[in-house]
């Protein structure tokens, strides 16, 4: 049972989930929801608590954000900034958890032990294009081929955000 406190903090029956989850595997110690870092907020952020092992990032991205093009480069921009401020990240497609929350699951757990048993520096262990992980290679083709993209407008999008 999630302790009333946080689950006021949560947003979603999908964020619920994945801290009810990582709280079952890992304990509440570590965890924390919707933090507040300069002007932005993270679903759940993991801190390791060992020296030189990066904060870990888990966003809980919900199908209907991610459906627009600004929001896609707004997220993009989010974590390369927060990236740079030590955190990496992990995201969980909601349609990914519906489908199957005990391989999201692992997927979650199995990145953070790697985090935690990395060589303690603060290099990055996330990557901009493996952090979107539901097919994006399935979503930059499309935005290829797609019309609408106007190279202009997405700098003018990307500088407005910063």
């Amino acid at each position: 049972m999630i302790n009333p406190d946080v689950l006021d903090k949560l947003e979603s029956p999908f964020e619920e989930e994945v801290y009810q989850r990582l709280v079952d595997e890992l304990g509440d110690k570590n965890l924390f929801p919707q933090v507040k870092v300069s002007e932005f907020r993270i679903d759940l952020v993991y801190d390791p608590k060992i020296i030189g092992v990066p904060k870990i990032a888990i966003e809980c991205d919900g199908a209907k954000w991610h459906s627009s093009r600004e929001a896609y480069l707004y997220d993009r921009h989010r974590q390369k900034i927060l990236e740079d401020h030590g955190f990496v990240f992990h995201r969980i497609w909601s349609t990914n958890w519906w489908d199957n929350p005990r391989r999201e699951t692992t997927n979650l757990i199995s990145f953070i032990k790697q985090i935690e048993s990395s060589n303690h520096s603060l290099k990055s262990h996330s990557n901009i294009s493996s952090a979107f992980t539901d097919d994006i290679e399935l979503l930059e083709e499309y935005v290829l081929q797609t019309s609408f993209i106007d190279i202009e407008k997405d700098n003018e999008i990307i500088q407005s955000i910063g």
